[in-house]
């Protein structure tokens, strides 16, 4: 990023590159809210996210899971349950997107929202193929579009 980030995204982007980390990324905001990106995008059910982590932490038993979200209370009900989980938002991490997008960039394995920010974050990590999972339809209203995702990266 051009600016300065802030102590606590720098700390925990250090902490991200230091250890086994999973990056997920939960997006909601405009999904809720919008009827139509609701219906061309769909909203990723809780069970995605716990079906693709499983993918990960079988490999990755350690591993440390950041979620990465513009809906922290959902994120805590409906996933706080995760061990060993950080949930990253603007209000304990603050920071323009460009800088949680960086500090995405640092995680080992990602699990991908149908969001091209999440898909960014992926994509320009050194994480390998293998450990990045995307969802298996990216477009609620076009289910036979299967998005942007990498075609080596898991499907689930």
């Amino acid at each position: 990023p051009a600016e300065p980030m802030s102590r606590a995204l720098e700390e925990l982007r250090q902490r991200i590159e230091s250890e086994e980390s999973v990056i997920v990324h939960v997006r909601r905001g405009d999904l809720v809210t919008n009827r139509s990106a609701q219906a061309f995008h769909g909203l990723l059910p809780v069970s995605y996210y716990e079906d693709a982590l499983h993918v990960l932490l079988e490999r990755m038993p350690t591993a440390h899971t950041y979620l990465f979200t513009d809906d922290p209370q959902w994120c805590s009900t409906a996933l706080g349950h995760l061990p060993a989980l950080t949930i990253v938002d603007s209000s304990r991490f603050p920071g323009p997107s460009a800088h949680h997008l960086h500090t995405m960039t640092a995680g080992k394995a990602f699990v991908l929202a149908n969001s091209s920010f999440s898909w960014w974050a992926a994509w320009l990590s050194q994480a390998p193929p293998e450990k990045v999972i995307a969802p298996s339809c990216w477009f609620a209203g076009s289910p036979h579009l299967t998005g942007p995702a990498l075609d080596e990266w898991i499907r689930v």
